[in-house]
C-alpha cells in the first residue's frame, strides 16, 4: 500500500498512544512477524484473549471481563505448567482493539492513528445502501404525503442529497469516517494476507478467527453494491450481477492476493453505461481510472476514492430514475392531492396515529369565528362564504403578527416552511413600504409634491435591496442595522427627484436616520393593519376566481415558472414584470404583493378542501343546521364549494372506516401506507 508523509504528532498524542495501546513484549515462541510489502517487519502479540472468553489453556483476564477471585486464579495457575518463564503480565485486548493496534503499528504517524480510530468506531455499512435509497422507490414516492403536498407548489421539485445544516455536517463526518475505516481495512488486509504465514501453534485457530473478524466492511460493501445494482438494472441482468459480485468468491480472491479490482470496476462501468443517462458516462470513466491508478500504485487511499465515486454514481442513477418518475407522475399526483390527503389524514386520526390534534384545530377556528365573524355582516346568509372568509383572515393575521394567540394549528404542518418563508418576505416588504413612505415624506421636505412614478419607485426599491444584500430575510434587526445607509440612499434619490443639489450634511442624515428608525419601530401599528387588509382583499379576489379550479388548474395558474438562475429567496427577483402587459401600470411592490396573494391562495384552497370537514366545520352543529333550514344552497353552489370528492362520498368513507367495512373499489388504492417520513 502507499506510504503517506507522517504528520507531526504532539507529545500528548504520543503519550496517549503509548498509554492506551502498549502491551508487553511476548516470548519468542508467541511472537508473530508481519512482513509488509516493502519487506519491513512489524511485530505484534499472539497471546491475546477474545470477546468470547479464553480456552482452557489460555485463561488470562481480558480488559473488560470480570474474572474469578484470587483462589480461582491460584487453581488455574496450578493446572497450567508453563514451558518457560512466564512473560510479564500485560493487557489483553478484544478483536477490534487488536486489529487497530496492527493498523497503528504499520506506521507511527497521526494519520494511521486516525485510520485505527475510524476502524474502531465507524459504521460497518456504507453511507449509501438499499435502505437509504428506498425513499426514492416509486411506492414511497406515491405514499409520501409531504412529497405529494410539496409537488403542488414547485415546478422543479426533485430529489437531491441533503447535506444542509447541522445534520448535513454530521452526515459528512460520518461518511468520511466510514471511508477512512475502509482504507484502514484494506491496509489491514495487506498485513494479514500478504504478511507472515498463518502460525501453526495453539494460536492458529484464534488467528483464523481474528482474520475472519478483520473482514468487517469490505464484504458488506460488495453485498451493498450488488443489491443497489440489482435495484437499478432489469431482472434479466440480475444473474450477471450475482455472478460478478459473488461476495464469498471475492473475499477468497482478496485473501489470496488475486482479486482484480480493475477488471471488476471495468465490468461495472460497462453495466452502468448500459442503463444510466449518457451524461453520467464521464463520471463512470473517471471512477474506473481512479481505481486503476490506485491498483497500479497499490494505494488503498486511491482505491477507496474510486469506490466512493462508485457509490456516488449509484446514488446519482437512483436520483435520476426517481426524478424522471416524479416528472412523469406529477400531473396525476397533483390531481389526486385532495382525495389522497383527505383519506390519509382521516385514516390516521381515526386510528390514533396522527400528529395533528383535531380538538386544538377546532378550538383555533372557533376563536377565529368569535374574533372575525363580525367583520362580514353582509354575508350572513352565505354561511359557506363567511366560513371561508373567517378562515382566510385567520391564516393571514399570523403572517403579520407574532402573538402566540394567532399561531396556526398543527393542521398546517405540511405548509410550515412555506408559511415561514412568506412571513419573512412580508416582513421585508413591510420595511420596503416604510422606506417608500419615508421617501415620500422627504420629497415633501424638499418641496416636491408631485406623483412618484413607478420607474422612480422601482429604482429606489432596487437600490434598497442592493444595500440590504444578504441581510434580507433575517428580520427587522437587519433593517435597523442598515438604517443609516438606507436613509442616505433615500435622501440622495429624494434630492435628485426634487431637483435639489446633492449636499447632505451629517445633521440632515442624522435626522433622516432617526426618522426612518422611528418608522421601523412603529410599523406594526402604522403599516401592518393597512397591508394586512390589502393582502386579504387580494387573496379573496384570487380565491373567488379559483373557486371551481382543480388542484392541477391551481398549479398551472398560480405557480410561477422559475427563472434559469437561482435568486436569493427574499430578493423578489423571480418577479420579472418587464415582460408583462401590466408592467407599466403596476409597481414592483404590487407584483410582489400579488405573488404573495397567489401563494397564500394556493395553500388556503388546498388546505380548506382537505381539512374543512375534518377539523374546522362540524356539519351537525346547531348553526349549520339552522342555516341549512333557512338557506338551502343550489346543487351548483354545493359543487362550487366542495372538493372533487363529494360530501356524500366523504361521509360514506368516514362511516366505513369507523365500522371497519371494506372500501369501495378504487378507494383503497389511495389509502397510504405507513412510511418512515412521518
Amino acid at each position: 500500500m502507499d506510504t503517506r508523509t507522517p504528520k507531526a504528532t504532539s507529545s500528548n498524542a504520543s503519550s496517549l498512544r503509548a498509554e492506551r495501546h502498549s502491551f508487553s513484549q511476548p516470548s519468542a515462541e508467541n511472537l508473530v512477524v508481519e512482513t509488509s510489502i516493502d519487506g519491513s517487519p512489524s511485530a505484534w502479540h499472539g497471546s491475546l484473549i477474545t470477546r468470547h472468553g479464553p480456552s482452557d489453556d489460555q485463561l488470562h483476564p481480558a480488559e473488560h471481563d470480570i474474572v474469578a477471585a484470587n483462589e480461582e486464579e491460584g487453581m488455574l495457575r496450578s493446572t497450567h505448567t508453563p514451558t518457560q518463564t512466564p512473560p510479564t503480565p500485560c493487557r489483553h485486548l478484544d478483536y477490534p482493539e487488536e486489529l487497530a493496534q496492527i493498523i497503528m503499528a504499520m506506521s507511527p504517524t497521526q494519520y494511521y492513528d486516525e485510520l485505527a480510530e475510524a476502524y474502531r468506531e465507524a459504521s460497518e455499512f456504507p453511507p449509501i445502501t438499499t435502505q437509504s435509497l428506498s425513499e426514492l422507490d416509486i411506492q414511497h414516492i406515491t405514499t409520501n404525503v409531504r412529497l405529494r403536498h410539496d409537488v403542488n407548489f414547485d415546478r422543479d421539485l426533485s430529489f437531491r442529497p441533503n447535506l444542509d445544516g447541522a445534520k448535513g455536517q454530521q452526515k459528512k463526518h460520518v461518511t468520511g469516517q466510514y471511508w477512512k475505516a475502509l482504507e484502514a481495512e484494506l491496509e489491514l488486509y495487506t498485513s494479514l494476507f500478504q504478511g507472515a504465514p498463518t502460525p501453526r501453534t495453539k494460536e492458529g485457530d484464534r488467528w483464523v478467527d481474528l482474520v475472519h473478524y478483520a473482514q468487517r466492511r469490505i464484504p458488506v460493501m460488495f453485498r451493498t453494491i450488488q443489491e443497489v445494482l440489482k435495484s437499478l438494472v432489469p431482472d434479466r441482468d440480475h444473474a450477471r450481477v450475482e455472478e460478478h459480485l459473488d461476495v464469498p468468491m471475492l473475499m477468497q480472491e482478496i485473501q489470496r492476493g488475486v482479486c482484480d479490482l480493475v477488471r471488476l470496476a471495468e465490468w461495472m462501468a460497462q453495466l452502468l453505461k448500459e442503463h444510466c443517462a449518457p451524461i453520467r458516462d464521464g463520471l463512470v470513466d473517471e471512477m474506473v481510472s481512479i481505481i486503476r491508478v490506485g491498483a497500479s500504485k497499490r494505494s488503498s487511499a486511491q482505491i477507496v476514492d474510486g469506490l466512493r465515486d462508485l457509490f456516488n454514481i449509484l446514488e446519482t442513477m437512483k436520483l435520476d430514475v426517481a426524478n424522471h418518475q416524479i416528472r412523469n407522475l406529477k400531473p396525476m399526483l397533483i390531481e389526486q392531492t385532495i382525495d389522497f390527503e383527505y383519506k390519509y389524514h382521516l385514516e390516521r386520526i381515526l386510528n390514533h396515529r396522527s400528529r395533528v390534534n383535531v380538538d386544538t384545530a377546532q378550538a383555533w377556528y372557533l376563536r377565529a369565528t368569535w374574533e372575525f365573524a363580525g367583520q362580514y355582516p353582509n354575508q350572513t346568509r352565505n354561511l359557506s362564504q363567511a366560513q371561508l372568509n373567517i378562515f382566510v383572515r385567520a391564516v393571514i393575521v399570523p403572517l403579520f403578527n407574532t402573538n402566540r394567540r394567532y399561531e396556526l394549528p398543527e393542521t398546517f404542518y405540511l405548509d410550515h416552511d412555506r408559511l415561514r418563508s412568506l412571513r419573512v418576505e412580508i416582513e421585508d416588504l413591510v420595511h420596503i413600504e416604510v422606506c417608500m413612505d419615508a421617501f415620500a415624506n422627504m420629497l415633501g421636505q424638499f418641496g416636491y409634491n408631485g406623483a412618484i412614478s413607478p420607474s422612480t419607485r422601482h429604482r429606489l426599491s432596487t437600490s434598497l435591496l442592493a444595500i440590504m444584500g444578504n441581510a434580507m430575510g433575517h428580520g427587522s434587526y437587519q433593517w435597523v442595522m442598515n438604517s443609516e445607509a438606507l436613509a442616505l440612499e433615500i435622501l440622495r434619490q429624494a434630492s435628485l427627484v426634487a431637483g435639489q443639489t446633492m449636499s447632505i450634511s451629517h445633521e440632515t442624515l442624522s435626522i433622516a436616520n432617526e426618522y426612518l428608525l422611528h418608522m421601523f419601530y412603529n410599523s406594526s401599528t402604522t403599516h401592518h393593519p393597512r397591508l394586512e387588509a390589502a393582502l386579504f382583499d387580494r387573496t379573496m379576489i384570487c380565491i373567488n376566481r379559483h373557486t371551481s379550479s382543480t388542484a392541477l388548474d391551481l398549479f398551472n395558474t398560480l405557480v410561477p415558472i422559475a427563472n434559469t438562475f437561482s435568486p436569493q429567496p427574499t430578493s423578489f427577483s423571480h418577479l420579472d414584470t418587464s415582460n408583462t402587459s401590466t408592467s407599466q401600470s403596476r409597481t414592483p411592490e404590487d407584483a410582489r404583493w400579488q405573488d404573495i396573494a397567489n401563494r397564500v391562495t394556493h395553500m388556503i384552497i388546498l388546505h380548506w378542501r382537505v381539512w374543512k370537514g375534518i377539523a374546522y366545520i362540524q356539519e351537525d352543529s346547531p348553526e349549520a343546521r339552522a342555516h341549512r333550514e333557512q338557506n338551502t344552497p343550489s346543487p351548483q353552489a354545493i359543487k362550487s364549494t366542495q372538493p372533487p370528492s363529494t360530501a356524500e362520498h366523504k361521509t360514506q368513507l368516514i362511516s366505513n372506516m369507523k365500522t371497519g367495512e371494506s372500501l369501495e373499489s378504487g378507494q383503497e388504492s389511495l389509502v397510504p401506507h405507513e412510511t418512515h417520513f412521518q
